[in-house]
């Protein structure tokens, strides 16, 4: 334990009593939730803990993450694989004074802005609709030009409907690997990740929904229900067909059923990427910024760089055009643990 002036950091289970009734007074958002950390803890075999300051023996704020432990070493992230992952509480000064005083690396993606003992920097922004005066508000608040391509994907026939059961998985993951790899030049995330998610959230507090074209589906996006909020956590599209505008066209009919539904907001998670921010502004999205935060990192050895540079020559390799898809997805299952 550390002590920071009057209050001690303690590492604790994010299902003890202490930690889950201090979180049901604040807004726990989805990923602060022992929900994300035991789907990460069950995929990637990271153990997951709450960095609690605790004062007068109550918790007064609290950092969820997952302890990584890989050829770069032992560090802490808050949360791996998660949007952002903000702090609990109030005192979250005191809270980075303490985590830096044990030495252990650790990172945080979060819409608080680090403090002075931080290495940050600013890597883009987190995108929220709010579905304030229903489905006529979300309607009256989408730009012409997204109204426009909902339009012209209706005239080309496009439907949409819940995927339920194995399908959902099926049809998600098919998409997400192809785009991943095509497109991107990265390695597919895990299939069991999406089974553990479709397992924990799946059907009540979460769905795939796919846009199809005939009996082809186009485009599927993955949501999770979080109180009030819906989550936009993944999407993905067949690239040939993108001229249908498929995810204009789903995002917004989600828009108007979750206004509908009674939901809050949706989030639409982070946007790195000039053109996605402008796409998610057109849905009558704000913005706010993104920040990483690194903390205690000691300087990378060469065996470390080197390492890291044969990972990404991999997955170059692994996502030529003529390496068959079931080698990246593979590859995805055994590697993607040290992207963390």
């Amino acid at each position: 334990m550390e002590r920071t002036d009057d209050a001690t950091l303690e590492h604790i289970d994010p299902h003890s009593a202490r930690w889950l009734d201090f979180a049901k007074s604040h807004r726990q958002t989805l990923f602060q939730s022992s929900d994300w950390g035991d789907l990460v803890a069950s995929t990637y075999g990271f153990p997951v803990r709450i960095a609690a300051l605790v004062r007068g023996g109550s918790v007064v704020a609290g950092l969820p993450y997952a302890e990584v432990d890989d050829f770069r070493g032992r560090r802490r992230v808050a949360f791996a694989f998660a949007d952002v992952c903000e702090p609990l509480g109030d005192d979250w000064a005191a809270l980075e004074a303490a985590l830096c005083a044990e030495g252990v690396p650790w990172q945080i993606r979060s819409r608080v802005a680090p403090g002075s003992l931080a290495d940050s920097r600013e890597i883009g922004v987190h995108q929220t609709v709010s579905l304030a005066g229903g489905a006529p508000g979300v309607t009256a608040r989408l730009h012409p030009k997204q109204r426009a391509r909902m339009r012209s994907a209706e005239r080309a026939g496009l439907t949409h409907r819940l995927l339920s059961g194995d399908e959902s998985v099926e049809t998600f993951y098919a998409l997400h690997s192809r785009l991943r790899v095509a497109k991107h030049r990265l390695l597919p995330q895990p299939r069991k990740f999406f089974e553990r998610l479709a397992e924990r959230f799946f059907p009540d507090r979460g769905f795939v929904v796919a846009a199809h074209a005939a009996d082809r589906a186009v485009a599927a996006m993955l949501f999770i229900r979080w109180g009030d909020t819906l989550y936009y956590k993944f999407s993905a599209s067949d690239l040939d067909l993108l001229s249908l505008h498929p995810n204009h066209y789903l995002l917004g009919k989600v828009l108007e059923e979750a206004a509908t539904e009674g939901f809050s907001a949706v989030d639409l998670g982070i946007s790195e990427d000039e053109g996605l921010v402008h796409f998610k502004l057109r849905l009558g999205a704000e913005a706010v910024p993104v920040y990483v935060g690194r903390y205690s990192q000691p300087e990378k050895s060469d065996a470390v760089r080197n390492m890291e540079a044969a990972l990404a020559d991999l997955t170059k390799i692994l996502t030529e055009p003529d390496v068959p898809l079931a080698a990246a997805q593979a590859a995805g299952t055994e590697l993607y643990r040290y992207f963390a």
